[in-house]
Order: structure tokens, then sequence, then C-alpha cells
């Protein structure tokens, strides 16, 4: 239990690192604006969601989600629309407004919110259920731990845990050093950010067109 503990911890870390997925992209947007409350709240349903498919994942339950007519198209369609979205408003966002310090009502409240967006995110891309499926009967066959229930629940409540001590530190390091953020600089990282947005939206819609037009 302790060992599926640690590793999905550990998974759920590192798995989060990258930044071009759009809850990253939110995160940073809240870290930049001061209200980092916001990002850890959003992360924490971020997390949530996507320990809930860790757990489903141990389950079984891919064969389920291919069992079911269109909806993994579906799925996948609405997360690339909701990507690419994010990545045209990360390209258009005006990066001036950023680097000015907040009103003071935007550092209070709007805990809910976030943290429905956080979870809103990651719940509707039941694809998720297949990538900790392949990580999971990885270590299966790598023996690191039995497929219990009780490691099931150790293995999906660490990499809720990981996700969210990636994205508390990603903040504390943009508390600690947003007074090195230029406005120049700052519309440089949010157009490479939206540019991979794009790209990593464009090439899902993509994707489930042609598994669309295969199926049809």
């Amino acid at each position: 239990m302790t060992l599926a503990f640690l590793l999905g911890s550990a998974l759920g870390f590192f798995g989060a690192v990258p930044v071009a997925g759009p809850v990253s992209a939110l995160v940073l947007q809240f870290g930049i604006k001061h209200q980092y409350r916001k990002g850890r709240i959003l992360a924490v349903g971020a997390g949530l969601a996507e320990a809930i498919y860790t757990f489903l994942a141990f389950l079984g339950f891919t064969i389920l989600i291919r069992s079911i007519p269109h909806l993994e198209r579906i799925s996948s369609f609405l997360a690339g629309a909701i990507v690419l979205g994010l990545g045209i408003y990360f390209l258009f966002a005006k990066a001036s407004k950023w680097v000015a310090d907040p009103p003071a009502k935007h550092l209070k409240g709007g805990g809910k919110h976030a943290f429905l967006i956080g979870y809103g995110i990651s719940i509707m891309n039941p694809t998720l259920i297949a990538t900790w499926t392949t990580v999971i009967s990885t270590l299966h066959g790598l023996k690191a731990f039995e497929q219990t229930r009780t490691n099931a629940a150790a293995f999906s409540l660490g990499v809720w845990l990981g996700i969210v001590l990636w994205f508390t530190l990603m903040l504390e390091l943009l508390r600690k050093n947003r007074h090195r953020f230029e406005t120049r600089w700052l519309k440089l990282l949010l157009s490479l950010m939206g540019i991979l947005l794009v790209m990593t939206g464009l090439a899902t819609l993509l994707k489930a067109l042609a598994v669309s037009q295969t199926a049809a």
C-alpha cells in the first residue's frame, strides 16, 4: 500500500510537469495574476478528476469506455476543442494586463469556480483512463505491487497528491520570481504556450476525425 502511494505520487508529480496542457496553462495564468489560492484550488480539482480516472483504470473501466459507441470519439473532440480554445485565448492575451497587479477583489473568493474548472477540464477527458491503464499495466508487469482495491485507492490518492504538489511548487516559484517577468518575455511565454495548445488541440481533433471516418 505504501509503495503504491509513493509510486502514484511520483507519477502524478512528474506527469503534471509538461506545460502544454490546459490545466498547466490556467494555473500559470492564476499564478502570474497573483491568484495563487485559485491556482492551487484548480489543481486540486483537476487532480481529483484524474485520481478518479486512475482508480477506474485499476478496475478495468477502459474496456467499458471502449464498449460504449462514440463515447471515446466524442470525448476526444470535446477535449481537443477545449485545448484549441485555450490556445487561441493565450495567443491573443494581452500580457500588460497580466503583469500589472490585479485589483484586491480578484485575490479573494472564486475558489469553488476554480475547483470546478480544474475538475471539469480533466473529467471531460475519459481517455485519461486509457493513459493510466497503460501505466498501471506496466507497473503490474514489473510486479511493483499487487492490483488490489487497497493499492488502487492508495495509488490514486498518490496521483492526486503528486499533481497538487507539482502545481503548488509551480505557483510558489512564480510567486518568488514574479518580479523578473517583463511584459515582452511574458508575451513570448503566452504566445509559446498558445502555439503548443493550438497544436495539441488540432492534433487531438484531427486524430478524433480520422478515427470517426475509419469507424464509418
